[in-house]
């Protein structure tokens, strides 16, 4: 993908604790919308889901957002990242049923995403995400029509 990632980031690193949750969802919103991009309900979403992911793992972890930049195609793309100190790798075995206590997140961020991966960082783990500008809306819509993550990845 020709997306260049290099000339514009924003990090904040949270202590992982709950209250860290919104701060680092309203670090991610604020500096999407800063480099000019317009959805951010997705961000916002995608951000809790592994930030929490995070404070249930980790000790520390940080929020990277790059400038959006368009791809070979055209289609402007966000990349964020969420790197923690948990060697854990996130796994994505479906749609926890809905009596769980956990495992909604992960599908959430495969359902939502343009694409995703988790890599080694160091002594933890990054989880991630590129976002697609012109599919945002219709994920979006898909998501609270009540779809499954299946078929919102479609």
């Amino acid at each position: 993908m020709g997306v260049d990632h290099d000339h514009d980031v924003r990090t904040s690193v949270f202590v992982a604790v709950p209250e860290s949750v919104p701060i680092a969802r309203r670090f991610a919103v604020d500096a999407a919308r800063k480099s000019g991009w317009a959805e951010t309900d997705v961000i916002a979403l995608l951000v809790s889901e592994l930030a929490t992911n995070s404070v249930h793992a980790a000790g520390a972890f940080a929020v990277v957002v790059f400038t959006p930049c368009e791809d070979d195609a055209g289609h402007l793309r966000l990349r964020m990242e969420v790197v923690d100190d948990c060697l854990v790798r996130p796994v994505d075995r479906g749609m926890a049923p809905d009596s769980a206590e956990s495992g909604r997140g992960i599908p959430i961020v495969a359902a939502l995403a343009e694409e995703w991966h988790s890599e080694e960082r160091g002594n933890g783990k990054a989880v991630c995400i590129t976002l697609r500008e012109e599919a945002q809306h219709e994920r979006r819509r898909r998501y609270r029509a009540g779809n499954s993550p299946a078929a919102l990845a479609s």
